[in-house]
């Protein structure tokens, strides 16, 4: 069991730091500017909101510089530090992780990573075989492209994948051709890594798009959910912002579900919260792009999360 191996030594790392290292490598903590807010009834207390306005992205940086620095010199000080780097780079570089599986029509799909890789590429299986049909770095020749979420058709001849640069959580969804591996049609900008379009009957899809510009400094106030062609056109908003009926804050994160077995769908108000606000409408509504929404449950509820089977 070589990969166990490190695990003692990992345990006792703080131990191994001698306390003069950490005084002499201290850096001084950052400002801390008092802010109290409620949200949601909760009151919360944020020192360090100042670091989300830009303009001050050269303060906190250095900030970050200096402590980064600090752990760099603390970790290479260890004695068992190369050892244990080498047995976790040996052992973490030797395997070949893949997951996230999704079958459709008789079209598998899943992330791969062989070992040496920096990112997962998404594989393919159907009657033309196993091949690679996504590799991040080869779509925009961008080496630091990753993926995020991605859906595969109901008919597996399409496939919805979120690319992002540099570990930035936001970036496009991409539909790929399953046969050719060639994208399709127009990606979608300004999308969440976690939010995977929902493919609808009629050549639709369901997705949920933050705006093109911050609002009040914050990258995903006012997303909302839309429905457009899949082979591109106008979008619809169908859910957010008050639309049909929905009464949801430009601070909640929209989301829809479509189950396909199910005359409704279901609309979320997510947030920073283990409850949520959750809305039904008859899912013939969604699809003609005028649903009306009936609130399930609000806040008060205290429900976190719900199934929806059949009617």
């Amino acid at each position: 069991m070589r990969t166990l191996a490190f695990l003692p030594l990992a345990a006792s790392l703080a131990a191994l730091v001698p306390a003069a290292l950490i005084a002499q490598s201290a850096v001084p903590a950052p400002r801390a500017v008092p802010l109290t807010e409620t949200v949601h009834g909760i009151t919360l207390n944020d020192e360090y909101r100042w670091m989300e306005d830009p303009a001050t992205r050269p303060e906190w940086s250095a900030w970050v510089g200096g402590e980064s620095q600090r752990t760099r010199s603390m970790l290479d000080g260890l004695p068992v530090r190369g050892e244990l780097a080498d047995l976790i780079a040996s052992t973490s570089s030797s395997l070949t992780r893949q997951g996230n599986v999704q079958q459709a029509a008789g079209t598998r799909t899943w992330f791969r990573t062989l070992p040496g890789e920096q990112s997962a590429k998404l594989m393919v299986s159907d009657a033309k075989g196993l091949r690679v049909l996504v590799d991040p770095a080869a779509v925009a020749g961008d080496k630091l492209m990753t993926m995020g979420a991605y859906a595969l058709s109901p008919d597996g001849r399409t496939v919805a994948v979120h690319l992002s640069s540099g570990g930035s959580e936001v970036g496009k969804i991409h539909f790929f051709d399953v046969a050719t591996g060639k994208e399709a049609y127009p990606a979608l900008p300004n999308m969440w890594g976690e939010g995977a379009v929902t493919f609808l009957p009629g050549g639709l899809i369901a997705y949920n798009q933050m705006p093109a510009e911050a609002v009040d400094g914050d990258i995903s106030k006012g997303t909302a959910s839309f429905i457009r062609p899949l082979a591109g056109g106008p979008q619809t908003l169908v859910f957010g912002k008050g639309a049909g009926g929905a009464d949801v804050s430009p601070e909640e994160f929209p989301i829809v579900f479509a189950p396909p077995a199910s005359p409704f769908v279901v609309g979320v108000g997510a947030g920073a919260r283990a409850d949520q606000n959750f809305f039904l409408a008859p899912r013939a509504g969604l699809l003609a792009g005028k649903p009306q929404w009936v609130r399930l449950a609000g806040l008060a509820d205290r429900v976190g999360t719900i199934a929806l089977r059949g009617n």
